[in-house]
């Protein structure tokens, strides 16, 4: 059964074709669409002529929803008419059993999340190894994107196997030889020990299972993306000199195999890499240096000190979040001056050390919500900030994240400053602390000329009690151009 979808949504055409004369019959057909909207009645009667040619339509093909997807469907074929079952498309192997998959719908949508092109795309459903016979697809043109579902992948026609992005879900990889530059594997069971890819440059494995173990991956060249989550009994080895980006998340690596699989690897152009939710309990220094983003989230890492960031001198963000308790030593971060984003949420029971964080001066974002803190440690002013010369310039900003904490007062006085170089704005988040009210400094209050920062206070979803000691600080705020959010419960 055949569909062609046109601009009228609501016309639906179907083209029957014999597999004797499916490559000679042309076709004339008249279209009336007729439109009605609500309310005023508009009729649109129009007549269009067209031609179609047959030789590249195939019974069991139809446009998806999107429009942009065509669809090949082999218990699309079975459900339908007899008639229709002569095309050499329509061969599904007698073991065929053709449910209704409801997960299908839910695994496109995670396809979508991690490659969704717009271009045209085209799916095979349940065909297993029945398509290999059939050459006649390789007419298909301009399509970029092959799906399959439900797939035994052993060997398909080349035309297919070359295309630019292929994608598997709920399939069976029996076959090593892949030449598409992005290659995803999704729910998919793999009965093979390694790939060979000439030309892949993205390659992402999500919720795969590997047959034969360890699966090895070696030397591959041109790959600049590589992704492996929720998967076990995987090896990294050789060279991978285009690698930037590799994201092991969720794959159960302890310490031991993160080593290994660093002293087997050369990555000289790694500049992400993703370990989270794993069971890290240490940084090693086998990190490579040229690393400027590492997310180390959600494991089980109880200590840092002067020489955890030793091979790290460049790097830019750092995600520790929920490595609680985490201990961290007075001279951590004086090894990596360059960071931009820190994440500590869920990770620090106290901090020990008032001026940890005073070595990060090129700091843009410091999170160290839901910590139990209860007072507020020294933070790092700005690189830039006392080259501004002016406070009508466009000035850096410096982000802290307070909130689910346990503050019950703010002590602002922290924030002033005895040089009047230093020009920037501070935004506090104090969301869902416990504070009551806050008393604006006095060093402040009689200083004619400003110094220290613009503060900007967002404390809302706090037990704030409006008196007249909230009103008068709250009015100070106001007055010397500080920026405050609140609500009070």
């Amino acid at each position: 059964m055949q569909s062609d979808k046109k601009k009228d949504p609501y016309h639906f055409f179907i083209y029957p074709v014999q597999k004797d004369n499916r490559h000679a019959i042309m076709t004339k057909f008249i279209q009336m669409s007729i439109y009605f909207r609500m309310n005023n009645v508009h009729i649109y009667i129009y007549f269009q002529l067209f031609t179609t040619i047959t030789a590249l339509l195939y019974p069991c093909q139809y446009i998806d929803s999107s429009e942009h997807i065509l669809k090949c469907d082999a218990c699309q074929c079975l459900s339908s008419p007899s008639i229709y079952s002569t095309s050499n498309l329509c061969s599904p192997t007698l073991s065929l059993t053709c449910t209704n998959n409801s997960n299908e719908e839910f695994i496109r949508l995670q396809l979508n999340k991690i490659i969704d092109q717009t271009e045209k795309q085209i799916e095979f459903h349940n065909f297993n190894n029945d398509i290999i016979n059939h050459e006649e697809i390789c007419s298909l043109e301009n399509f970029s994107q092959l799906t399959f579902f439900n797939f035994i992948y052993n060997q398909i026609p080349k035309c297919l196997s070359t295309i630019s992005t292929l994608r598997f879900g709920n399939s069976f990889i029996q076959k090593n030889s892949f030449l598409s530059e992005i290659l995803i594997f999704y729910n998919t069971t793999f009965d093979i020990m390694n790939l060979n890819l000439i030309s892949t440059k993205i390659l992402t494995f999500h919720s795969v299972k590997f047959l034969i173990h360890p699966f090895q991956l070696k030397s591959l060249l041109t790959l600049t993306h590589l992704t492996i989550t929720y998967a076990n009994d995987y090896d990294l080895i050789g060279s991978f000199p285009h690698l930037s980006y590799l994201n092991l998340d969720n794959t159960n690596l302890n310490d031991k195999q993160l080593n290994k699989i660093f002293s087997q690897i050369n990555t000289p152009d790694l500049t992400t890499m993703i370990l989270s939710n794993n069971q890290l309990t240490i940084i090693t220094n086998k990190f490579p240096s040229t690393i400027r983003y590492l997310d180390l989230s959600n494991n089980q890492i109880k200590s840092l000190d002067y020489y955890s960031f030793k091979s790290l001198y460049s790097l830019n963000i750092l995600n520790l979040s929920y490595n609680s308790p985490l201990e961290i030593q007075q001279d951590t971060f004086t090894r990596i001056p360059y960071l931009e984003i820190l994440d500590l949420s869920y990770s620090l029971p106290t901090l020990a050390f008032d001026d940890l964080f005073l070595p990060l001066q090129k700091l843009r974002h410091l999170n160290i919500s839901a910590n139990y803190l209860d007072s507020l440690p020294q933070l790092p002013v700005p690189h830039d900030a006392h080259t501004i010369e002016s406070y009508d310039h466009h000035l850096p900003v410096l982000y802290i994240d307070l909130s689910k904490n346990n503050f019950e007062k703010i002590d602002l006085e922290i924030f002033s400053s005895s040089s009047t170089q230093d020009k920037y704005i501070l935004s506090l988040n104090m969301n869902y602390n416990l504070l009551k009210t806050f008393k604006f400094p006095s060093s402040l209050l009689n200083d004619t000329k400003r110094r220290g920062p613009f503060i900007e206070l967002d404390i809302n979803n706090n037990p704030l009690e409006c008196d007249c000691s909230l009103y008068e600080s709250l009015s100070h705020l106001f007055q010397n151009q500080t920026a405050v959010n609140c609500t009070y419960n």
